[in-house]
């Protein structure tokens, strides 16, 4: 088992390579979705709590994926609108 033992901690590293790339990818995704919502919900002026709830849930996977501070700020930014009913 001792001899393979490199041969594990090289498996985990490219293990854990894959993950990084993933976690990059999607963190880079979400941002996209979060820049999207934000400016749509800028462009009205207010959001509905339908769009409340979905920039809270981007942010938050976002965040905790290790988003940096421009989502954060977006967020923060558009979160401040008024919550309101959609406009016919």
């Amino acid at each position: 088992m001792e001899d393979q033992l490199p041969q594990i901690i090289d498996a985990i590293h490219e293990i854990q390579g894959t993950v990084d790339q993933l976690k990059k990818g999607e963190t880079e995704d979400l941002h996209v979705e979060l820049d999207e919502l934000a400016h749509q919900i800028e462009e009205q002026g207010y959001q509905t709590e339908q769009q409340y709830n979905r920039l809270t849930q981007i942010y938050n996977t976002y965040h905790t994926l290790g988003g940096n501070g421009s989502g954060t700020k977006l967020y923060e930014q558009v979160s401040k609108l008024p919550i309101k009913q959609k406009e016919n």
